[in-house]
Order: C-alpha cells, then sequence, then structure tokens
C-alpha cells in the first residue's frame, strides 16, 4: 500500500473490520498485511490529486504471496475472462477490497471529525530528515532549521490529536476539519523544491529514475550529487519552511480563541 500519512491511522483501524473470505477461514486484511505504507509516487490516478492539489490519497492493493501476474498486467492478457477464470476466481480479493475502498469513504465523508491523523506524517518526516543526515551526500548540511521546523510540525501534530477531540460547537468543529483538510495542501510548493515541474509535493515527490515510486526531498540530493552544497542547503532550508507553514496550518486551532 501507499499513501499519504494522513491516511495510515484510519486504514490500520479498517482492515482489522474487513475480512477476505477464504473458503477454509476468513482472516481480516490487517492480519494478512505487514501494516506498512510507503509514501506516493506518480505514474496512477492519484496523482494530480496529491501532487498538484494537495489531497490525501490512497492506492491499496491485494497481491498474491504465492503468484506473481506481472505478466499479464497491461497485456491481451489482462481481462475479466482471466480474472474470472485464474486470477480470483470468486472474486474474494476484489469484494474485499471494494469493501475497504467503501468503508473508507462512508468513513471520511460521514465522521464528524475528519479523520486524518498527522503523528504518523511526523513520524516519517522525521525518517526523512534522519536519512539526510546520515547520507555521505548530505550529512554536511546544516540541520538547525528543518529540524526547528519538525518539532514545530511534531508540536502541532500532537496537540491536534487532543483538540479534534474537544470541539463541541457547529464552529469548532469546522475549524478543526479546516485544519485538517489543508495541512496537506499546505506540502506544496514549487518545482525548485520538488525537482520536476508537474509535481509540488515537497514531502511526497516520484523518484528521478522511477516515476512510480517516491522519494523524499529528490532536489536535495540532485544538487548534492552535483557538488552544490550552497544550493542543496538552500533547498532544504526552503522545505523547513514549508514544513513550519504545514505546522502553521494544524495548530491553527490551537491559537483560535473560541477554543
Amino acid at each position: 500500500s501507499t499513501g499519504t500519512p494522513a491516511l495510515w491511522q484510519i486504514l490500520r483501524e479498517l482492515t482489522q473490520d474487513i475480512t477476505l473470505n477464504l473458503p477454509t477461514s476468513s482472516p481480516t486484511l490487517y492480519s494478512l498485511w505487514n501494516a506498512e505504507v510507503n509514501l506516493l509516487g506518480s505514474g496512477s490516478d492519484y496523482t494530480s490529486f496529491i501532487q498538484r492539489l494537495g489531497v490525501p490519497s490512497l492506492n491499496l492493493e491485494l497481491v498474491s504471496n504465492s503468484a506473481s501476474y506481472s505478466a499479464v498486467y497491461h497485456s491481451n492478457y489482462d481481462s475479466f475472462y482471466w480474472v474470472e477464470k485464474f486470477g480470483d476466481p470468486l472474486f474474494i480479493g476484489h469484494t474485499a477490497v471494494a469493501r475497504l475502498y467503501g468503508l473508507l469513504m462512508l468513513t471520511i465523508a460521514d465522521d464528524t471529525i475528519i479523520p486524518f491523523h498527522y503523528v504518523d506524517y511526523s513520524d516519517r518526516i522525521k525518517l526523512l530528515i534522519d536519512d539526510l543526515k546520515s547520507n555521505n551526500l548530505t550529512k554536511q548540511l546544516d540541520f538547525h532549521h528543518i529540524d526547528v521546523s519538525h518539532t514545530e510540525f511534531n508540536y502541532a501534530a500532537d496537540a491536534m490529536e487532543l483538540t479534534m477531540w474537544s470541539g463541541k460547537t457547529d464552529y469548532q468543529i469546522r475549524a478543526i476539519n479546516d485544519a485538517l483538510m489543508m495541512t496537506e495542501r499546505a506540502f506544496l510548493a514549487d518545482s525548485v523544491l520538488s525537482n520536476n515541474l508537474y509535481y509540488l509535493h515537497v514531502i511526497s515527490s516520484p523518484s528521478d529514475d522511477n516515476s512510480y515510486a517516491a522519494s523524499a526531498f529528490p532536489a536535495i540530493y540532485a544538487a548534492a550529487m552535483k557538488g552544490d552544497r550552497e544550493h542543496a542547503q538552500f533547498i532544504m532550508d526552503r522545505i523547513a519552511q514549508v514544513i513550519e507553514k504545514a505546522a502553521g496550518v494544524l495548530s491553527s486551532t490551537i491559537l483560535d480563541p473560541h477554543f
């Protein structure tokens, strides 16, 4: 699975409610999953939503552990007949994934507070910064600004987890939902920070050598590989500003006098 970290918690929760109704057992999707979610890259329908609009997105797949059908994908054999006879004869997998997508959409649409959680986001950003610190190309950069920005975002994420359950009035609920919804959009910047003219998301950008996969902070690594340490530092400090902006959006309800 791949997706924006704001949706990882709700995905973990709902996969525990969906079963795969096999002939001899009915395990939950969660029990069959390693609970690992990676960042989104590109190459599919979600691309414009996450990379241009900053809309939290997921890409879910149910993959067989016992067989590989990569040769069928996008070939003449990739048909309803093949799925019905060979790939998923009883449509057990298709049914489970459809139920999961449906439950996700209903939960997001019907919950009073949008179930976006940013603690996972903060944890992932910390790991990505740590990767920069341990990489031989980038470990000599000054990480003060980006460390401070992450600390601010981490505080905002923790505070939101408490605040999002305290909304009582319609105004408070609307303000919390606005903050949760707009935080992802705050991670959009420009092509200088994403290293691509089309992709604007600074945390979840496609890799330079594999557009399907995500590569965090590709512009920093690209500048470092060219030996341009000054430009790599400039990009990292600007990304730190984007993270600070996202922290400000997420914590806007904390500073609101109506709370």
